[in-house]
């Protein structure tokens, strides 16, 4: 995946190298390859679009403030993502708002995903409504919440996931396959067929 200037994923250590020197262009490729992903994320644990909007505007600017204390380029994403996990699990234990019920269609068709994860993509939101996508979430804990959004709407791989959320890695495999499970089971109860459904 690319984003709009062209930065691929693949130069994402020397893109991270330059964020830590200090380059703004890197800091702007940053945000632009990050933004709607980490939005994504925080969404789901917070249950708000304008909230998680709030916390990724944070996590960036913490992420420049605190740019020396990233020890390892290799783990830029990850770094990433236990900010805004950390960041919105704080909001959301202190928060008085009402989770929103559902997301919008438009939300949804905004996420943007690697080529890897096209067909979990439109398997898992494909031609489903965004109330039912949001309904299946809301079956699983908080945990196997994190792992899908991880996964599908962020794109992190196991090892990725593992790192940001603190856990073996083979549990990451077997606790996302449970998820999946979860989140199936409730669409064939809402009559979706299998072939609407991840494998």
């Amino acid at each position: 995946m690319r984003n709009g200037n062209g930065t691929g994923v693949g130069a994402l250590p020397q893109l991270a190298l330059r964020f830590q020197d200090g380059d703004l262009e890197a800091l702007h490729g940053v945000v632009e390859l990050y933004g709607v992903r980490l939005k994504a994320f925080c969404r789901v644990i917070t249950g708000s679009a304008e909230i998680a909007e709030e916390i990724v505007q944070e996590v960036f600017l913490t992420a420049w403030e605190h740019r020396a204390t990233l020890r390892n380029p290799a783990k830029f994403e990850a770094w990433l993502f236990t900010l805004a996990r950390n960041r919105s699990i704080r909001v959301s234990q202190k928060a008085s708002h009402t989770r929103e019920s559902s997301w919008e269609p438009a939300d949804i068709e905004s996420l943007e995903v690697t080529a890897d994860a096209t067909d979990a993509r439109s398997n898992i939101l494909g031609e489903q409504s965004a109330t039912l996508i949001e309904e299946a979430l809301g079956t699983l804990d908080s945990k196997k919440r994190d792992l899908v959004s991880l996964r599908y709407f962020s794109e992190l791989s196991f090892a990725e996931i593992a790192e940001v959320l603190d856990m073996p890695i083979g549990s990451v495999g077997t606790l996302t396959m449970r998820a999946l499970a979860k989140m199936k089971s409730h669409f064939e109860k809402n009559g979706l067929t299998k072939e609407d459904l991840l494998p």
